[in-house]
């Protein structure tokens, strides 16, 4: 599936949820119906200005419309550890912090690397 139509099927699973008609959200964003019912349908991928807007009309997090569920879930789980790793950074000395930082370097590039 297309980034258009699935960023356009959660916006109209949001809108649903929040029991909003297409002609209600389109006056909440100051969009035309036909350009809401457009994007909906994946025909037109929203511009920033737009998924900005939607946010606001549907009380949700940007996020909410450009990722998915499980990105979310995935997200939600790294800032439990990004935390963690978070405390345990700013209680290290100095030497030990650049050599921590130095580590995360070396592992990022080859995650970047591996990607590739």
């Amino acid at each position: 599936m297309a980034i258009a139509e699935q960023i356009g099927e959660r916006i109209r699973e949001i809108r649903r949820a929040k029991g909003m008609t297409q002609a209600a959200l389109a006056e909440a964003t100051g969009r035309t119906e036909d350009s809401v019912s457009q994007i909906e349908r994946g025909l037109n991928l929203p511009t920033i200005d737009t998924v900005l807007a939607l946010a606001r009309a549907l009380t949700v997090p940007v996020d909410h419309i450009i990722s998915s569920p499980e990105l979310r879930k995935v997200d939600a789980e790294k800032k439990s550890e990004l935390a963690e790793a978070s405390l345990m950074l700013a209680t290290m000395s100095p030497r030990d912090l650049t050599l921590a930082v130095k580590l995360l370097r070396v592992l990022a590039e080859n995650t970047t690397a591996e990607s590739r």
